[in-house]
């Protein structure tokens, strides 16, 4: 049984990016799409000398003036030239004039008497060209993540349209007779299938396609939904029936059809995750427990997920103080807990099958094995932020 950190190593170490076929978008509809390779800058941006204040463009040899006003410059306008022993009226965002060196704030104004009369100011409010993007200069990397950021740095180096990779393929299987779709009238013994919902809706939010099937508990059933996902995905994920009952058919089915790689982690919740692959493709084994299930999702697949599309793995931990005291345990815990200003508060109920406590959270304290917690201590936190 691997520690956590050994589990995800293992995990990443065996994993190939896959090729990913990609197709190109407009900026306004590549939010949340993975870029499908480095793009640099076209252009400079600012593409002009530009004003920061509302003011008057002049020389600062020729300040205090007065300065005759030679023309006025506004935003969008072509740029003049300026003469010597002249000032122009400029506004925010404006071109500056050739010639002028300098803006003087019109607070910055003491009199208007044959021209303006001006205070010379310690900063010359004046942006240089290429002050925020030089041509040539990354925007963003193969595989990052085009958010409100990107996108506008993308706009503003030239683009209007984008190369993103096409999602990754997930399908996600959730095993168990008792486990019915919502909505359903429940028979006495069944559940509804909160994990379906759950687990899908992280994947998506990961930017990748997500196809969720159910599969009954038998072991024919299970076998051919394996194999059904491996030909047509990139990833294969299956919730609960990999340990060792009778009814627990996944775990001999991916045997029969690959290889379980590493089986059991020594954390909690989540101690049942298990992965291999199904010729060539990774298969991850999440735990049918609900908070188990998203807990190991946000720990394994999630990295799994950034390795297979050429992303960084990214880490999550924070050290923060808790305001509550646990005792030692065998196992790595991550528990469910909020940030309340000055300290990590604990849930109640840290059960591996309760959902509530991960509405409530807003991340998860990682406790080492063999480590008691007194209140005040330095803790790692992740946040769902960041793991959502």
């Amino acid at each position: 049984m691997l520690d956590v950190v050994e589990a995800r190593a293992k995990l990443l170490e065996q994993l190939i990016p896959v090729s990913i076929q990609t197709q190109t978008l407009p900026l306004a509809q590549a939010a949340g799409r993975l870029a499908a390779e480095t793009l640099n800058a076209l252009q400079p941006s600012p593409p002009f000398r530009r004003s920061v204040m509302d003011g008057y463009a002049c020389r600062a040899q020729d300040l205090p003036g007065p300065l005759p006003i030679a023309f006025e410059a506004a935003a969008g306008s072509q740029p003049g030239t300026l003469s010597p022993g002249t000032c122009a009226r400029i506004f925010t965002g404006a071109p500056v004039p050739e010639g002028a060196d300098r803006v003087v704030p019109q607070e910055n104004k003491l009199g208007d008497l044959d021209g303006v009369i001006l205070e010379p100011s310690s900063q010359p409010w004046i942006r240089p060209m290429g002050d925020d993007l030089q041509v040539g200069q990354t925007l963003v990397q193969r595989g990052q993540r085009l958010g409100p950021a990107e996108l506008g740095a993308l706009a503003s180096g030239g683009y209007d349209q984008v190369a993103v990779q096409m999602p990754l393929r997930v399908t996600l299987l959730t095993t168990g007779n008792e486990v019915q779709a919502p909505g359903s009238q429940l028979l006495p013994g069944q559940i509804f299938n909160s994990n379906g919902l759950s687990l899908a809706s992280l994947i998506r939010g990961w930017g990748a396609e997500c196809q969720h099937r159910h599969v009954p508990d038998d072991y024919d059933s299970t076998l051919q939904a394996l194999a059904n996902a491996a030909g047509d995905s990139d990833l294969v994920l299956t919730v609960g029936g990999v340990s060792v009952g009778d009814h627990d058919h996944v775990r001999p089915a991916i045997e029969s059809l690959g290889q379980i790689d590493s089986f059991k982690v020594r954390m909690k919740p989540g101690k049942p995750f298990a992965f291999g692959q199904i010729q060539g493709v990774p298969v991850c084994c999440l735990p049918g427990n609900p908070a188990s299930a998203m807990v190991t999702c946000c720990l394994f697949v999630r990295p799994a997920i950034q390795a297979l599309t050429h992303q960084a793995v990214t880490e999550t931990g924070y050290p923060l103080p808790v305001r509550f005291t646990v005792p030692a345990a065998e196992r790595r815990r991550f528990l469910r807990v909020r940030w309340v200003g000055d300290g990590l508060t604990l849930h109640p109920n840290q059960d591996s099958g309760a959902l509530s406590p991960m509405v409530w959270a807003t991340g998860l304290a990682e406790i080492p094995p063999e480590q008691a917690i007194e209140r005040g201590a330095i803790v790692q936190y992740h946040p769902f932020a960041e793991l959502i």
